[in-house]
């Protein structure tokens, strides 16, 4: 199970030479664009997770749905606290409330409209061998969606950095061995382009 960070750099610049079976050339005519595009990755083994949980309640008003919601949230916000996760890490990523009806079943009542309450945070898990620990203190207090898991690295960003400098470095080589091959200089850079991105393997449920 890895991260795969990939930093794509994509360059422009010109370059300069004679033409041949000319005698005398006007430098300016004689620029061109060449483009190059480098590309390198760095991999990482995860030890952070941050997971999102969900509530939900179902009352027959507004009010009653949500104080059972804030009962199981809060329930379990202490338990985390308890457990060791820090307040920092515990967010909330969607609250919604609405209206919904249960199935016919022959009578008025059964067929009332019912007051939705979703809750739902994330929690940041900073120590993998604390997973299933925390899930247990997350359900045992009520909880009863599991939206995801998304698997990352503390080094992510110096990471990122080294993959970008890699792919940087690439497609300079590329650019001079290019204009060597073709008898030209390299001139200044015209334009670039950087794209940086995470790859999973087998690190998300």
């Amino acid at each position: 199970m890895f991260l795969l960070l990939l930093a794509v750099f994509s360059l422009a610049g010109s370059v300069a030479g004679p033409a041949i079976g000319q005698d005398s050339v006007d430098p300016v005519s004689q620029t061109s664009i060449l483009s190059v595009h480098g590309t390198r990755s760095v991999s990482l083994v995860p030890d952070m997770v941050r997971i999102e949980i969900g509530v939900n309640k179902t009352a027959s008003s507004a009010q009653e749905a949500i104080n059972q919601n804030t009962d199981v949230v809060q329930a379990m916000k202490a338990a985390l606290l308890n457990i060791g996760i820090e307040d920092k890490d515990i967010s909330t990523s969607s609250y919604n409330l609405y209206t919904t009806n249960l199935p016919e079943s022959g009578t008025d009542e059964d067929n009332a409209l019912q007051f939705v309450v979703n809750y739902g945070f994330y929690i940041v898990v900073r120590d993998l061998d604390n997973l299933n620990e925390v899930l247990d203190a997350c359900f045992d207090s009520g909880a009863n969606s599991l939206y995801g898991m998304v698997f990352t690295s503390s080094s992510q960003p110096e990471a990122v950095i080294e993959a970008r400098d890699l792919a940087i470095d690439a497609a300079k080589q590329e650019a001079e061995q290019i204009a060597a091959k073709l008898g030209r200089t390299l001139g200044a850079v015209k334009a670039f382009s950087v794209r940086d991105s995470a790859l999973e393997d087998n690190a998300s449920v």
